[in-house]
């Protein structure tokens, strides 16, 4: 049976109404996608919001036509948005743009959503706008399609009721939304000759189905026949060949704008830094512009499956690092953006960074386009095997190094120089070497001087600065540490009680992420030359998010380390995250624990195309942890259509990313951005 098609649905209400928790979970249980209207304001509107003073009719109306073009994004997997829509007038123009829009008010009494604002802060909203919201708040009336829901339930029992309907809410009957969930086959004809077949659930105890928790609610289990079909019908949303296709928003916001309004949460005084590291070329420029490149593809057909994915997988975001057993693994290893979202975003953010690596290093365009393809065969290939794969198998596959070698030996086969096949072992094999040489020994050393017969961080700001970190906010640290150590497996918490914190500096890492506050502590276990160094790093709210709702996790550092533990085969033993008292949210792990990356800056194309295999390879068993790998597979297909299509994406989009860099220059030169260079 066909999966019936999703209305839009708009999730209204004022402030504090829960309305985006609302929305991201109804998306999640219907598959669809989910948007937060709030994201779409402009910098001017958030301004003006900001300093406590309401929106008017005028200032609304860009926005809300905007919301009204995502109504009508084409996903036939429904889109889900949270948006205040307080006047009728503002829904009517909203139906205009999507006639069959569903509205859900999400209604509750003033003084409980009073109380709601007091324990949460908004990126730019002040909890003083709650009583001009309420003024002009018209409720939905009965001729609006839609349900009135009591923000005193669960979010969760809301969205039950949602999916179950009432007698006249929805168009048709009562339940349209339970049967638009069924994941039935959309066809009767698929064969199953070349598929292991499904296995059987095992039963949880006395634990009845009502007792299940969301996470199960929203994660059901699926025979692998329903999963090939589920696979099959994100076509529908997202056509494999409307990849190849990236169509300019026409009202596309300023990439120097979503830039900038990153700032205002990032430490004043790095953020010069910030813009003078992605100034150097327009790869250095792609690295630090995540949100751009979310923004746009947002803008285009996605799939609705929920894989967990990096948020970030450009190709300086993988390299080794040492396993809990002190086995050199090759895997993803940044997840600051991390969440579940289509699994396409990242392939097509990995690809367009081998292209722009490819023309910072002066590549010809032919061999650029050598080394995409490769990580999309790769990616595809890896993704086969893994669909065939039993799902314990699928769990522990890894990339050690031996598996590194044995790609490299590979090229063999094909037709490459013995010489330059040579050069590439050589220097994987010196990077790994290199990598094992770097442990919190080596960094205590680099890092460190003895004071008074102790050893404590050196000063050489900006980079890196004891001073930066005033006795109040080391105070802060100390205390924190131990929530930080709640968050770790009980041995592992016992085991870091055997060192003791004794110094702390503020440190400038990455790219796009200069600026969040990040730092590293010195702790020392028997004796001094027996260190352990553990660096903190700011967990802000996902660049993804505003599309694809916000993590379940009750923090963002939780967001990030559960999102890590997901896709990675291993992870670091101390990795963590804690709360501080000011409200912001950290992960926490290892400084140096055998971590090495390729060197962009000296890589040759042959080397570039081992890297793009590789790093192909290793998202695609990193998407197979985190997601429906037979879907993936189901929807990916047996032809090279998806590798085409998303071969040319990464051409034009690499164009436009130059293009945006190129404004971001301009910006500078104008004078409008700060930048502090060669730092």
């Amino acid at each position: 049976m066909a999966r019936r098609s999703i209305p839009p649905i708009i999730i209204m209400g004022v402030q504090g109404s829960g309305k985006s928790t609302i929305g991201r979970l109804l998306a999640q249980r219907l598959g669809a996608a989910y948007i937060d209207g709030d994201s779409l304001h402009s910098m001017e509107n958030r301004e003006w919001m900001a300093s406590g003073r309401a929106l008017s009719d005028a200032q609304r109306l860009p926005w809300l036509h905007d919301v009204g073009e995502r109504l009508t994004s084409g996903a036939e997997g429904g889109v889900v948005v949270s948006c205040s829509a307080l006047k009728r007038s503002y829904r009517d123009l909203l139906r205009d743009h999507a006639p069959t829009m569903l509205t859900v008010f999400a209604s509750g009494d003033p003084s409980l959503i009073r109380a709601r604002l007091a324990a949460r802060r908004h990126e730019y909203m002040p909890p003083s706008l709650l009583q001009t919201q309420l003024d002009e708040l018209e409720v939905r009336q009965d001729d609006e399609p839609g349900l009135t829901v009591d923000i005193t339930q669960t979010p969760e029992d809301i969205v039950e009721r949602i999916m179950m309907g009432e007698t006249g809410a929805w168009p048709s009957a009562p339940g349209v939304m339970r049967t638009a969930l069924d994941p039935r086959p959309m066809s009767e004809g698929i064969t199953m000759t070349e598929r292991r077949p499904a296995r059987k659930r095992a039963t949880a105890g006395t634990r009845g189905p009502d007792k299940l928790d969301e996470t199960a609610r929203v994660h059901p289990y699926r025979t692998l026949q329903e999963r090939i079909a589920r696979g099959l019908a994100w076509r529908e949303t997202a056509p494999i060949e409307s990849h190849a296709v990236y169509g300019i928003n026409r009202r596309r916001r300023s990439p120097v704008g979503i830039l900038r309004a990153q700032d205002d949460a990032r430490v004043k005084d790095l953020v010069p830094i910030r813009y003078g590291r992605m100034s150097d070329s327009a790869f250095k420029f792609y690295r630090g512009s995540a949100a751009i490149m979310a923004y746009d593809l947002a803008s285009q057909k996605w799939t609705p499956g929920h894989t967990q994915i990096c948020g970030d997988a450009h190709l300086s975001n993988f390299g080794v690092f040492a396993s809990p057993e002190r086995d050199l693994l090759f895997d993803v290893n940044d997840f600051d953006e991390t969440l579940p979202g289509p699994f396409e975003w990242d392939v097509k953010r990995l690809v367009v960074s081998f292209v722009l690596a490819a023309r910072d290093r002066g590549f010809k365009r032919k061999e650029a386009r050598v080394a995409v393809r490769e990580a999309l065969q790769a990616y595809t290939r890896v993704i086969a095997e893994l669909a065939q794969a039993g799902t314990l198998d699928v769990w522990y596959t890894k990339i050690d190094e031996q598996e590194l070698l044995n790609a490299v030996a590979e090229m063999a086969k094909g037709k490459v120089k013995v010489k330059a096949l040579k050069s590439v072992t050589e220097k994987a094999t010196a990077n790994f070497d290199k990598a094992r040489r770097r442990t919190s020994l080596k960094a205590e050393l680099k890092l460190t001087e003895v004071v008074d017969g102790h050893h404590q961080f050196r000063e050489e700001p900006p980079l890196l600065s004891r001073s930066a970190i005033t006795q109040e906010y080391r105070d802060r640290v100390q205390k924190a540490f131990s929530g930080y150590r709640a968050t770790l497996q009980d041995d592992r918490r016992r085991l870091l009680e055997r060192f003791h914190m004794v110094d702390m500096a503020q440190k400038v890492v990455g790219v796009g992420s200069v600026g969040t506050r990040a730092g590293i502590l010195l702790l020392q276990g028997r004796s001094d030359s027996d260190p352990l160094i553990l660096q903190f790093k700011e967990a802000t709210t996902s660049v993804l998010e505003p599309y694809v709702g916000a993590s379940t996790a009750s923090q963002h550092g939780q967001r990030v380390v559960e999102g890590q533990r997901y896709m990675q085969a291993a992870s670091d033993i101390f990795l963590g995250w804690v709360r501080g008292e000011a409200g912001r949210d950290f992960y926490v792990r290892q400084l140096h624990d055998m971590k090495g990356s390729v060197d962009i800056d000296t890589i040759q194309p042959i080397g570039l195309t081992a890297y793009a295999r590789l790093c192909g390879a290793t998202l695609a068993r990193a998407h197979a942890r985190g997601g429906d790998v037979v879907a993936i597979d189901a929807y990916i297909g047996t032809d090279e259509t998806f590798t085409d299509a998303l071969e040319e994406f990464a051409q034009v989009y690499a164009d436009q990313a130059e293009q945006d860099f190129g404004q971001l220059k301009q910006a500078i030169s104008d004078g409008k951005i700060p930048v502090e260079a060669g730092v």
